[in-house]
């Protein structure tokens, strides 16, 4: 996906269900997971934090802050919060 959507649940799209995308963390469990967001908010000026920080992981120092983006994995946007989720890879892939 070049433009990765986000989701109705708040995440961005981490997978695709039928040829459409989807959230793999949210289907089958909330409401949204597999309903793009045709109007998302504005991510400009927005900030996201590993969801480890400030412990850091378990390969190293965490790499956050970073600029809000669906992009990064496992975004999540968060309204509510001072920053957005990701992670960064900071306790590994497996």
């Amino acid at each position: 996906m070049a433009n990765i959507p986000l989701m109705k649940c708040g995440h961005a799209a981490q997978g695709i269900n039928h040829g459409q995308p989807v959230c793999i963390v949210c289907y089958g469990i909330f409401q949204g997971a597999d309903e793009v967001d045709h109007n998302p908010p504005s991510l400009g000026g927005r900030m996201a934090r590993c969801t480890y920080y400030p412990n850091g992981g378990k390969y190293g120092k965490c790499e956050s802050p970073q600029p809000s983006s669906t992009k990064l994995a496992l975004f999540s946007y968060r309204p509510e919060a001072e920053f957005d989720d990701y992670f960064c890879g900071c306790w590994g892939w497996d």
